[in-house]
């Protein structure tokens, strides 16, 4: 992978924009052994929550909170439902072409 490491920790709407090799892996459809599976979050030692922070819809101003992430990306989503129509945060992640204007 271009210039970081695995799993991306920090700006990762951005990283996952704007590195190709991320991009790859974000739209890529899934084979028989290696696929984007919706999975809970861990609980982590000292929390009484697996619940964290979505990447896709929370900004500065409002937060998400989501109990599942995506196994291979490696990244937290949630399953939203928006009322516009728009797609979940999942598919959103795995199929938007501009994640920057995707995101919320």
């Amino acid at each position: 992978m271009e210039g970081g490491c695995w799993p991306v920790k920090r700006n990762k709407i951005k990283t996952f924009h704007e590195s190709e090799d991320l991009q790859r892996i974000r739209k890529w459809r899934g084979g028989l052994l290696l696929q984007h599976t919706v999975a809970p979050n861990p609980i982590k030692e000292g929390n009484k929550s697996n619940r964290r922070t979505c990447i896709m819809c929370s900004s500065h101003e409002y937060e998400t909170k989501a109990s599942t992430h995506c196994t291979l990306c490696q990244v937290v989503l949630c399953k939203r439902r928006w009322s516009d129509g728009s797609p979940t945060c999942i598919v959103a992640f795995h199929t938007a072409d501009d994640l920057n204007a995707e995101s919320k």
